[in-house]
């Protein structure tokens, strides 16, 4: 099959819609993008576009090349993720200037893909994020919402995340399975009205070398690492936060965290590091290295 190229905002709307098909389980596509894209230059368009994204079901492995899609915009009743489910993987992309607004009582959102069976590799996302459901099956992540034995390696969100309940990265693995997560940034604030701020994540993640720098807000909970979710190598530096209480049902291994905000919320992770960071750990050197410090 023809590698699907991509290269005007025109194009990305039509392959959105399945224009030129979502790929099979016995054959996927390829689709890649070969030039920065901007919704901004849909003129003949409402202003601003929305964009529903690339909805249903999708086989297909997305690369990004590299460049970025621009002023994305979406506010409606239903769920929305750049992909909406995803048999495969989506790497190299940047999308920027990302404002979602979903409601409606079945909705979420995720800023790459809502429900993956698959990877995420270099993906990088900046803008806001809010779900309006109150409902806490439902949830507003800067990644991912569910997941099925995904790997999801050297990304970063920045911004705002807001919803009944919020993941900085991804909600849960589907049907308990777990997934991994590596070499991830996320600055952001985090705002859950409802309950469960989870500035990382909810359950079944594995957090290898991340790192959450920002604010952190709920009107219940602020989960860091919940339900089987170990951390290794992490920071956790909170602006500032609140919420009724702070708790953690987690596994630590060499996490550096802000202690004197963990104090004023009474959370203290068990086996955490208080203090300056390991020289390891110190200013997410791994991930600076690679370019993804924001």
């Amino acid at each position: 099959m023809a590698v699907i190229e991509i290269d005007t905002i025109e194009k990305l709307v039509a392959f959105s819609g399945g224009e030129y098909g979502r790929g099979t389980s016995s054959e996927y596509l390829d689709a890649v993008l070969t030039a920065d894209l901007d919704f901004a230059d849909l003129k003949e368009y409402d202003n601003p576009y929305n964009w529903a994204g690339c909805t249903g079901t999708w086989y297909v492995n997305f690369d990004g090349q590299g460049h970025k899609v621009d002023n994305i915009f979406y506010s409606g009743n239903g769920n929305w993720g750049f992909f909406g489910t995803l048999y495969g993987s989506v790497k190299n992309l940047k999308l920027t200037n990302v404002f979602v607004t979903v409601t409606g009582s079945n909705s979420s959102a995720a800023g790459c893909v809502l429900y993956l069976y698959g990877n995420i590799d270099n993906v990088h996302i900046s803008g806001q994020i809010e779900c309006l459901n109150t409902d806490l099956n439902y949830d507003a992540c800067g990644l991912f919402s569910r997941g099925y034995g995904a790997t999801v390696t050297m990304c970063s969100v920045a911004g705002i995340l807001k919803g009944g309940v919020v993941c900085g990265i991804g909600r849960n693995g589907l049907s308990g399975s777990v997934n991994y997560v590596y070499n991830c940034m996320i600055n952001a604030e985090v705002v859950a009205t409802v309950d469960y701020a989870m500035p990382l994540g909810g359950s079944f993640e594995v957090f290898v070398n991340c790192e959450f720098k920002g604010n952190v807000k709920s009107n219940g909970r602020i989960m860091v690492g919940s339900y089987d979710s170990p951390l290794h190598n992490c920071i956790l530096i909170f602006g500032s936060g609140s919420g009724t209480r702070w708790e953690s049902r987690a596994t630590y291994n060499n996490v550096y965290y802000d202690s004197t905000l963990a104090a004023e919320g009474g959370f203290t992770p068990p086996g955490a590091v208080t203090g300056a960071p390991t020289t390891d750990l110190q200013d997410g050197q791994w991930l600076h290295e690679h370019g993804l410090a924001i």
